[in-house]
């Protein structure tokens, strides 16, 4: 896919497909996503490492793994003690973050690894993710990392299988968005750093068939994925591109198309 950068922010223009302004999703409702990494996954690092990342562990092919006690995904952060068995530290606490590039490459820093207890991981200040391939990782690049091709990591990060408040299903991977009406729409680009999806409306959908989407999304600090569809019937996909992005400042409450936002959750 194409990862052109629309690089603005502002409040949107639009909402979904059900044609009622926004999903069926209400402002005061909650969705309990504790146990989402968005980085979960096998990846490898281009020098002959490999990573297992789950919701509870993060290890590597040099022997070292750290239980995961707390992550963030909106803050992009993970918090871990490291394995009593780890060569290097073992028993202490490190603190992971990770930012993506505009190329859709993910990268990864290991800002403390050293830390005395939880609390010190935590409070360890953040690495600078401008520009992660020369540095900001105390004084080093960050390390890129790639999905395993056998692996279940899609490289649009909210890839997967999704359940709305209603339990409607969503189907959702590098080339197709599916909702649970029964609409897809065919991705031509997306930015996993500035968390957008262009696509095009499939050619049966009962709304706005073979015109253009722009899906934005966010994550919230409990871990809640919200997103909002900012444009629905944009004429082609520059025009989608140019949509200004919806507001994630309170998705629960507004900021797509004078709407909340949808919120999902994994399915089982």
């Amino acid at each position: 896919s194409d990862d052109d950068d629309s690089g603005d922010d502002d409040d949107d223009s639009g909402d979904d497909d059900d044609d009622s302004g926004d999903d069926d999703d209400s402002a005061d409702d909650s969705v309990d996503t504790a146990g989402l990494l968005t980085i979960g996954g096998s990846w490898d690092d281009g020098w002959g490492g490999s990573y297992t990342i789950t919701d509870a562990d993060w290890s590597d092919s040099w022997g070292s793994s750290f239980t995961i006690s707390q992550f963030d995904n909106n803050s992009r952060l993970v918090i871990a003690e490291n394995d009593a068995s780890n060569a290097f530290n073992p028993g202490l606490w490190s603190r992971f973050d990770w930012t993506w590039s505009d190329d859709n490459t993910l990268w990864y820093c290991q800002t403390c690894y050293d830390c005395a207890d939880e609390a010190a991981a935590l409070a360890t200040a953040a690495a600078d993710p401008t520009d992660p391939a020369t540095g900001g990782c105390g004084g080093f690049a960050w390390t890129s990392l790639t999905p395993q091709p056998s692996s279940d990591t899609w490289m649009l990060t909210i890839g997967g299988s999704w359940s709305d408040l209603t339990d409607g299903n969503y189907s959702i991977d590098d080339s197709d968005w599916t909702d649970a009406w029964g609409s897809s729409f065919t991705i031509s680009q997306f930015d996993n750093n500035n968390q957008w999806v262009i696509a095009e409306n499939d050619a049966s959908n009962a709304f706005n068939p073979g015109l253009w989407s722009r899906f934005d999304w966010s994550w919230s600090d409990d871990n809640t994925l919200w997103y909002c569809q900012t444009c629905y019937d944009c004429a082609d996909e520059a025009a989608a591109l140019a949509t200004p992005a919806a507001d994630p400042t309170d998705p629960g409450t507004g900021g797509c198309g004078g709407f909340a936002w949808s919120s999902l959750s994994p399915s089982p």
